[in-house]
């Protein structure tokens, strides 16, 4: 088997997210030709970390049980009865460098004749650590088999993996360690362009010129990976060691990546890149003047306006007041206008009651000043006749 038939440790692929009811998973039990199932059962008397190569990690609480006192990873294999010659095939021929889980795995199968009327083959593999495995190495042994760290530490002080996106970058640190001095410094920057749209980049380091060519990395992601020696705080989290992914629309600006050899010889030079951050001060300076200046133009507009609104409020405030006075007024007048006016009607009422009254009485009397005038009528005509008699 020749070197180059190797397959990298690359990111393939895209990834689909969904979320997939019971219902849908019992439907598609009728397809399944294979499954390969891994259960943890942690019979030690302290807590274990298990750590997957895609970086998640998943904490057993202790589960102490005296007669087992070990950390289990157990193994189911379900496989159909279409792959069943070419498993036992592919099964019964031995390789070198083996790994255990495959020796056991054969092991089981030699024992085991399959006949034609099984649907499937149930095979269960099983492997312990006890709690002195894993403290005879320092709490945290990758089991190579099932490529996962397990670990007596928690949380962030566990693992990592050793071929996660953490490992792989702790193992660089440390590879830059063995090569360089304990009291040195270095620095390993890498530009990963799988695309090449980004190309070539130039640094100043005190006057001297270095060129990083772009690459094309499936293992990474595009960008540009910054490496650092471990600093003193901590010595477990990429992210704290100085292990770090910039963008390449970023990176020329954080990191001081120019595109040409002149461009870097001009504006890494001391000197000029004092003056230019001085003039990068005066300009954010004076655009801050400026913002201030129009907001300051822009208050005094809001508030000449609000004098503006506020006088036009203040003067249909004097015209309704007015308008009401005069509505007031009217409305007194009128209210005065109606009690004379009922008031010359009670009046008139009155006199007319009066008047009747007057002629009521009037009438009354009528007939006694009718008989007197009839009295005095009769003894005028009878002195009339009397002296006419006498003549």
């Amino acid at each position: 088997m020749s070197l180059d038939h190797f397959i990298p440790d690359t990111l393939f692929g895209k990834v689909e997210l969904c979320q997939v009811g019971l219902g849908h998973l019992s439907a598609n039990r009728k397809d399944e030709l294979f499954e390969r199932k891994v259960q943890y059962y942690n019979f030690l008397s302290r807590p274990v970390t298990v750590l997957e190569r895609s970086g998640m990690q998943w904490e057993f609480p202790a589960i102490p049980d005296v007669q087992r006192a070990s950390f289990a990873i157990q193994t189911e294999w379900k496989i159909h009865k279409d792959l069943h010659r070419e498993f036992f095939a592919w099964i019964k021929v031995v390789r070198e460098n083996e790994s255990k889980l495959i020796r056991d795995l054969r092991e089981i199968a030699a024992r085991h004749q399959p006949t034609v009327y099984e649907q499937y083959l149930l095979f269960r593999t099983e492997r312990t650590l006890s709690l002195d495995d894993l403290e005879r190495y320092r709490g945290e042994i990758y089991d190579h088999d099932h490529d996962v760290v397990v670990s007596l530490y928690r949380g962030l002080e566990s693992g990592p993996h050793p071929f996660s996106e953490m490992g792989r970058a702790l193992a660089l640190l440390n590879e830059n360690a063995t090569r360089n001095e304990q009291e040195t410094f270095s620095e390993t920057i890498k530009i990963v362009d799988n695309t090449g749209q980004f190309g070539d980049r130039f640094i100043n380091r005190n006057g001297n010129i270095y060129r990083i060519q772009g690459t094309h990395d499936s293992s990474r992601e595009e960008g540009v990976w910054v490496i650092r020696n471990k600093p003193f705080e901590n010595t477990r989290l990429p992210s704290t060691v100085g292990w770090r992914r910039y963008t390449l629309q970023e990176a020329d600006e954080l990191l001081d990546l120019y595109k040409t050899y002149a461009e870097a010889e001009h504006c890494g030079d001391g000197e000029t890149k004092r003056k230019q951050e001085l003039l990068a001060q005066e300009e954010r300076l004076i655009r801050a003047r400026n913002e201030l200046n129009e907001q300051k133009l822009a208050h005094q507009k809001a508030q000449h306006e609000w004098e503006l609104e506020k006088t036009k409020l203040q003067r249909e405030f004097e015209r309704q007041q007015a308008a009401y006075a005069d509505e007031a007024y009217r409305t007194k007048m009128e209210l005065e206008r109606l009690k004379a006016y009922y008031e010359r009607q009670m009046y008139d009422a009155k006199m007319s009651q009066e008047r009747r009254k007057e002629t009521s009485e009037w009438l009354k009397q009528l007939p006694a000043i009718l008989g007197a005038l009839g009295v005095a009528w009769l003894a005028y005509k009878t002195a009339t006749v009397n002296a006419n008699k006498q003549a």
